[in-house]
């Protein structure tokens, strides 16, 4: 079956900041960042990395704000679940968040977890407005909403709290050359630099196209390399 773009959309700064951070967690700061060569932006979701050969997909929704309920970021994950779905076969499922409720977590040293550090009254809410989102998105089938579909693919996702400066994201891309490690300030506007290129990739309008294979995607022009990025910083950092 094909896959159908669907509420594909322009940021304000602050969210196009975020969406780079989530890029380039997933550039840097997984065990298997190196499995990925493509980050495509705004098509499947907000940012979806991929490998080389177009065969596994890392899809990551991202919300900037640090103060939502557990409610709300259950209706956030209504495009992962969306993509879960679908009959392309995603590899893994992530929510990069700028914070949590103080009541979220059941240990909150961790910023990288699963549904088993999710407090029990935390998760109901968490499922019910997963729930509630599902429901009113019509282009998810209703038979499709049911609670053992829900509470399986929540045991799937990564919930990522974000806990590093946009200067941090781009020290990590360098840190095999400590010794050209510019100022913070340099490092930020590098950061912004990226920021940048990753939003004119939304240029172009995706919304209703309709691919058969994955790798169509890569047709559109709405992705970044992993060599792109890299060689970028070490440019301008020589420069």
């Amino acid at each position: 079956m094909p896959y159908k773009v669907q509420s594909s959309e322009k940021l304000r700064k602050s969210g196009a900041d975020f969406e780079t951070k989530a890029m380039l967690y997933l550039l840097n700061f997984r065990e298997d960042s190196s499995q990925i060569n493509y980050f495509v932006v705004d098509f499947f979701n907000d940012i979806t990395g991929m490998d080389r050969m177009a065969r596994k997909l890392w899809d990551v929704q991202s919300k900037a704000s640090k103060t939502g309920s557990a409610k709300t970021i259950g209706r956030e994950l209504v495009t992962l679940y969306k993509n879960h779905v679908s009959d392309f076969d995603f590899f893994t499922y992530i929510i990069f968040l700028g914070g949590v409720p103080d009541t979220f977590r059941i240990d909150a040293k961790q910023n990288v977890f699963q549904s088993t550090n999710i407090t029990p009254k935390a998760l109901k809410s968490v499922l019910s407005g997963l729930k509630e989102e599902c429901t009113e998105k019509e282009y998810i089938e209703s038979d499709k909403i049911t609670d053992e579909s829900l509470e399986k693919f929540l045991k799937l996702v990564w919930f990522v709290v974000d806990d590093k400066e946009p200067a941090d994201y781009i020290k990590a891309i360098i840190s095999n050359h400590p010794k050209i490690v510019p100022s913070d300030s340099e490092l930020i506007a590098i950061f912004n630099e990226i920021r940048n290129k990753q939003s004119e990739k939304k240029n172009t309008i995706v919304e209703g196209v309709v691919i058969d294979h994955i790798d169509e995607v890569l047709s559109y022009g709405r992705h970044l390399t992993t060599s792109e990025i890299r060689l970028l910083v070490l440019q301008r950092i020589i420069n």
